[in-house]
Parts: C-alpha cells; sequence; structure tokens
C-alpha cells in the first residue's frame, strides 16, 4: 500500500522508472514478503510466476476454501433436471442423488415437497463433510436400496419429510460409520427392517423423529459415545418370528430422554425376544435413560423385555416399563455384568442385581406392582404433552 504522505511530503515530480515505483509504493523487490506486498517484475508490472509460487505457499484447506465460498443451497424439485445447476428452485435438480454428485462441503441440499414420492438409489453423503439434507414436510423419499441414505463426518438430515426403506432384509434407512457429529432431527423414518444403524460414531443427536419399522429402531454400536436421543416415537412391528429392538446402545454417556418405545412381535421364544432398550455399555457410565415410556410385547409365545442391560452402567429415572408375553415376562433384566440404578420408576419383575431408590420398595428389595409416584405420573405428563406438541 501507498505509504502515508501528509500533502506536504507527496513528490512533486515521480521517477516512472520501475525502481521509483517500488519506492514510491514501498513494494518488495520481487517476491512478496511477510508485510503481504505484491511481487513486481523489472517492466513493472505484476510477477504472476512470483504469486502464483506464493500462492502455492499459502493453500487453503478444502474446510478454508468452503467457507471463503459460503454455504451453497441446491434445490430439489419434481419440475428439475440433473443437468441444471440446483443453485434455484428454476434450474433445480431432479433427484437427490444428483445434488449430492454437484454438493461440496458444508452444503444444504433441500427436497421441496410433493405428492409424488421421490424414488431414488443410494443417497451417500460418507465422502463429504457438513452437509444437510433437509427433506421438507410433505415429501416422501423411498429406495430399496441396502443402505438408503449414508451420512458422512458433521453431516445432518432433518426437515420434517418422510423416508422410507422398502428392503425387507438387510435394508438400512439412515447409516454411519466412523463418522461424528451427526444430527437426525425432524423426520419421519419408515423401514421394513432397520431404521438407524450408527457404527463407531461419536457426538450423536435425533431429536424430535419417528421410526416406524421391522426389526431395529436406533442401533448404535461399535465404539460409539456421546448419543443424546430425545422426544422420539418409535413403534416396531416386527416380522412372523423374529427379535426386535426398539433402541441398542453400545457405547457411552449415552443419554435417552422424553421417549415412546413400543416394540411388538408375532410371537417370540428364548432366541427372538422383542426388547424396548437394549444397554450394552462401554464405559462406567453408559445409559441415562430418563422420563421414558418403554414397551415390549410378544402377542403370542414367551419372552419379554422391557430394559435389557448388560455391561457398564444404566440409570433408569422417571420411567413406565412394562412387558407382555404368555411367561417370562422381564420389565428390568440385568445379566449381572451391569450396574443398574432405578428411581421413580413404574415397573412390575426385575431378574438380577438392581439398586432401587424408590422409597416404595419393600425391605426385601423387592419391586412394586401398582405403587406410582408423583413423579412418575409427572413424568407420564410431560410425555403426553409432548406427543401433542409434536402431532
Amino acid at each position: 500500500t501507498v505509504n502515508d504522505y501528509t500533502k506536504g511530503d507527496v513528490p512533486t515530480a515521480v521517477d516512472a522508472s520501475t525502481a521509483g515505483i517500488r519506492a514510491l509504493l514501498a513494494l518488495p523487490a520481487a517476491a512478496p514478503d511477510a508485510a503481504g506486498g505484491l511481487p513486481i517484475s523489472d517492466a513493472g508490472e505484476l510477477d504472476m510466476d512470483a504469486l502464483a509460487k506464493a500462492g502455492d505457499a499459502m493453500a487453503l484447506t478444502s474446510g478454508e476454501r468452503t467457507t471463503l465460498k459460503g454455504r451453497r443451497t441446491l434445490h430439489v424439485a419434481k419440475t428439475g433436471d440433473d443437468g441444471n445447476d440446483g443453485l434455484a428452485l428454476a434450474t433445480a435438480k431432479l433427484t437427490v442423488g444428483g445434488a449430492i454428485a454437484a454438493a461440496t462441503d458444508g452444503d444444504e441440499i433441500i427436497v421441496h415437497a410433493n405428492a409424488t414420492a421421490y424414488t431414488e438409489s443410494a443417497m451417500s453423503l460418507a465422502s463429504l463433510s457438513g452437509v444437510t439434507l433437509r427433506i421438507m414436510r410433505g415429501t416422501t423419499i423411498t429406495s430399496g436400496e441396502t443402505t438408503v441414505l449414508a451420512l458422512g463426518e458433521s453431516c445432518s438430515v432433518c426437515g420434517g419429510g418422510k423416508l422410507i426403506s422398502t428392503k425387507a432384509s438387510g435394508g438400512i434407512a439412515v447409516y454411519a460409520t466412523d463418522k461424528n457429529n451427526l444430527s437426525i432431527e425432524d423426520v419421519w423414518i419408515v423401514s421394513s427392517d432397520m431404521a438407524i444403524v450408527l457404527a463407531n460414531c461419536t457426538n450423536i443427536r435425533i431429536t424430535n423423529i419417528a421410526i416406524d419399522s421391522a426389526e431395529y429402531g436406533v442401533w448404535v454400536t461399535g465404539d460409539s459415545d456421546n448419543l443424546a436421543m430425545d422426544n422420539c416415537f418409535v413403534t416396531l412391528s416386527g416380522w412372523t418370528v423374529c427379535a426386535a429392538v426398539g433402541v441398542t446402545y453400545t457405547g457411552s454417556l449415552g443419554r435417552i430422554t422424553n421417549c415412546d418405545i413400543g416394540v411388538s412381535v408375532p410371537f417370540a421364544d428364548g432366541n427372538h425376544i422383542p426388547i424396548g432398550i437394549e444397554s450394552y455399555g462401554g464405559s462406567t457410565d453408559s445409559l441415562l435413560i430418563e422420563h421414558c415410556n418403554i414397551q415390549a410385547t410378544a402377542l403370542t409365545g414367551d419372552y419379554a423385555y422391557g430394559v435389557y442391560a448388560t455391561g457398564g452402567k444404566t440409570n433408569l429415572w422417571n420411567c413406565r416399563i412394562e412387558s407382555t408375553a404368555d411367561s417370562n415376562t422381564i420389565d428390568i433384566f440385568n445379566d449381572g455384568a451391569n450396574s443398574i440404578t432405578i428411581a421413580d420408576s413404574h415397573y412390575s419383575t426385575t431378574t438380577g442385581t438392581i439398586t432401587r431408590l424408590d422409597p416404595t420398595v419393600d425391605a426385601s428389595g423387592n419391586a412394586y406392582a401398582d405403587v406410582k409416584l408423583v413423579k412418575t405420573v409427572d413424568a407420564d405428563t410431560a410425555i403426553s404433552a409432548r406427543v401433542d406438541a409434536s402431532v
């Protein structure tokens, strides 16, 4: 930049030579220095070769380039064409796959509502970072692929729309592996097999979603940490003979709050058991379950578990837990490898060592059958209020 001159400092005659120009503008002799000067050639022009070399030395990462270019919004509509740029509704893409192919880190993809469902092949954000897929309310995306939607690092899916997996065996609606900072919010997920499967993921937020599935609702497995699941409705119908689990969590520092989880199967035996929440535990403090209504039902046959816990530590606070079958119904099952603490909750049957903080448990430690604490009633009321608000 030009030096700060006062009026009296301005020279009456300017040296127009290269050296004179450099001296006047305080520019370096050739390459830019730490002060940020521009390289000027001997001909008095911008030295492009020197500037290019300096640019290579200051190369930006992909994340920095994303920040500089700003977040783009890509549109998907039934009136679109995958040959369009997708940067406006008037030039929307036709398919979600087309928008994903054009997306870069940090972009947002909006799938606009239409009475006709979008039928997609596999949608993968796995190689991208920070991308939001917004399925607008009134929008349905359906796919028969093994994995319908794969999430990438710091990716999210939201918007109030509906995502359907039609693959009956081994199909997964939403999947991620070895990813962090994931968000699944305000969507309705329907699956003929598994709704959400996350393996070795951390910092997971699942909020305000509804799940209708057959075998698994939410399955967070492997070395996963920091699950926050709130205000969700999980309904599993099960196949003719299958094990159906509302939520499975094998990690540590998880929290499930204000959720309604109902699992029902046509038939159950010792190998095919309906389970509301399954906690395997990955550390001393594995899972907090709070203000939840949990039901496991076998319409015929034996065995149903409301909460099944093994390994780590599980805490149940202000919950209602119920299991129904012809026999072997256990509301809270502890296989001995888990530490379970229960407070202010309604349940009937337990097995294994349970630490009860309930003031109504008798001196022998037997669980009560019909007593409801005031806090439990309040929790039920809160759950009902959240249900009404969501609907």
